[in-house]
């Protein structure tokens, strides 16, 4: 997906520095969260999937490693490098693709999967776009997951919560330290959370601060159900997600949503 930044804008990790997408401290969320996938995924009787924003291989490698046969793709060159050299380390044959979730065309695979808010990087035009490239990658009666935050459940108290977490720090593999103190603010009208990013890098004896805004485009669940069914989909199961847990049916500021080709 080729995201258009004056509109949104996209996280540094994205384009401007891929190397420090990856952390140790994220790890075992991501894990919780490809377990669950996993999960799903098994009890739709999925053996081939596509995941049209595959980062650094995060749910690819997880998923090549327990035998589904799955290709990635994405609209960053730095991240997919990264991916590769991680299946190259694992000894994964995993494929990875520079590719616009809008327009790409892979195949036909029994489930697509878009993780980690991706459609939010998308204005709303071009989700529609999406889903509908979406439905031509998938089989018939084939699987749809994703997630994105709930616009139903930001509530002025949750956006302020956010901002009041004055610091996030990741610390890299190498050691890079990665403290970024976040303002955001939410458009209700039009479901823009916007982030106002201040980072500062630490790499062995030098710093640098970086600064950067981007907005998510996110959705009522009203919005979702309506934006599926008018584009081929039937909402089929949906999970709330808060931290390391996952719930189904009881809705919390971030959801995972499982749709089905009709």
């Amino acid at each position: 997906m080729i995201m258009k930044s004056e509109e949104l804008g996209l996280p540094i990790f994205y384009q401007q520095y891929p190397e420090y997408f990856d952390t140790p401290s994220n790890i075992y969320y991501t894990n919780e969260k490809n377990a669950v996938i996993e999960k799903l995924l098994n009890t739709y009787g999925v053996r081939t999937v596509l995941d049209m924003a595959c980062g650094t291989g995060a749910q690819v490698l997880y998923l090549a490693k327990l035998g589904y046969e799955i290709s990635g793709s994405d609209f960053s060159p730095g991240l997919l490098e990264i991916a590769r050299e991680k299946a190259l380390e694992q000894g994964t044959n995993a494929q990875f693709i520079n590719g616009d979730m809008r327009t790409l065309q892979m195949g036909k695979f029994d489930a697509v999967i878009t993780i980690d808010n991706a459609i939010g990087h998308l204005v709303k035009g071009d989700f529609g776009l999406a889903i509908r490239n979406i439905h031509k990658n998938l089989k018939q009666d084939g699987i749809y997951i994703f997630d994105i935050l709930n616009l139903d459940e930001m509530t002025d108290e949750v956006v302020k919560s956010d901002s009041e977490r004055m610091t996030d720090r990741r610390v890299t593999s190498d050691g890079t330290i990665i403290d970024n103190t976040r303002y955001s603010t939410i458009d209700r009208n039009n479901g823009h959370l916007t982030s106002e990013n201040n980072f500062t890098i630490q790499k062995g004896g030098e710093q640098k601060k970086v600064k950067n805004k981007c907005t998510l485009q996110i959705y009522t669940m009203d919005e979702l159900r309506n934006i599926l069914s008018k584009n081929g989909f039937q909402l089929i199961e949906q999970y709330k997600m808060n931290a390391y847990t996952f719930q189904k049916d009881d809705l919390g500021y971030s959801i995972m949503t499982v749709a089905q080709k009709v």
